[in-house]
């Protein structure tokens, strides 16, 4: 599964999709610790293989990241704004809404899989920039 999630100040909005694109449901939910643990909660219940794409996992997403690594997330990645908004352009709408962020994110990561990503040091989250 691969979980895209538009970060914001207030609040996440996380959109799940499977291997085959398949949406699987969406949440928001608080930028705050109970918020952070109920979206793992919902989508840990997906029991699949977890791929997290937080877009600015250095800024508003870096407590979500560092959260999702301290509970054992291993497929955490950050994806950088200017690519979200280059593969929702892509798409057969460009609705520039959190949703619409949250599934460019899980589609980009899908797309791109693991040969594309690289570690920045100075974030939480390794980063999918390419």
């Amino acid at each position: 599964m691969f979980i895209g999630v538009d970060t914001h100040k207030k609040t996440h909005v996380l959109m799940v999709i499977d291997a085959e694109g398949r949406t699987h449901g969406s949440r928001t939910v608080a930028n705050t610790p109970e918020g952070r643990a109920a979206a793992l909660r919902w989508v840990r219940e997906q029991q699949q293989h977890l791929r997290w794409g937080i877009e600015n996992s250095g800024s508003l997403g870096k407590g979500f990241a560092q959260f999702l690594l301290a509970q054992g997330e291993t497929e955490v990645r950050e994806v950088v704004p200017h690519r979200t908004a280059q593969y929702r352009r892509r798409g057969r709408t460009q609705d520039k809404t959190d949703a619409a962020d949250a599934l460019a994110m899980a589609r980009l990561l899908r797309a791109e899989g693991r040969g594309c990503l690289r570690s920045r040091p100075t974030t939480a989250a390794p980063s999918c920039a390419c």
